[in-house]
């Protein structure tokens, strides 16, 4: 049961990633590293499926406060306040914020697994950015 707009179908996978996606340095000092495609890669391709890890609501902030932060995604929200989250194993939890960006995550709350998905084409040495803020989860990571 996928939580966002419907993905392409990949049954019994848990875990999945497309060549042409990369982890290099970006040459920004406030972003560090990041995932860049090596390849032209088109809109609504499933760029990395990941089985995650889920951070129960009690845990969530020590967790978040351990600099872990950056890795950490929401998950699902418990009593309209508290929330727990999801630690993605996979190249996913390597993309940066972006305003405009390129790609979203989708979650798949059965299977506790997510993807990322191309929103548009992507060209050759791109980076692959998602948008941080989850309006879901008000001022929580994405």
């Amino acid at each position: 049961m996928w939580t966002d707009d419907q993905i392409p179908d990949l049954p019994g996978k848990l875990s999945h990633r497309i060549d042409g996606i990369e982890v290099r340095e970006t040459g920004s000092q406030t972003k560090g590293r990041g995932l860049f495609a090596i390849r032209p890669i088109p809109a609504k391709t499933v760029l990395d499926l990941s089985p995650v890890h889920i951070i129960p609501p009690a845990d969530y902030r020590i967790i978040r406060d351990l600099g872990c932060r950056h890795h950490i995604f929401a998950w699902d929200q418990h009593n309209g306040e508290e929330i727990s989250a999801a630690i993605a194993y996979g190249i996913l939890s390597f993309c940066n914020h972006g305003d405009q960006p390129n790609a979203r995550i989708a979650r798949d709350m059965a299977g506790c697994r997510m993807a990322l998905i191309s929103t548009c084409d992507i060209r050759a040495d791109e980076e692959i950015t998602i948008r941080y803020f989850n309006t879901r989860f008000r001022d929580e990571p994405n």
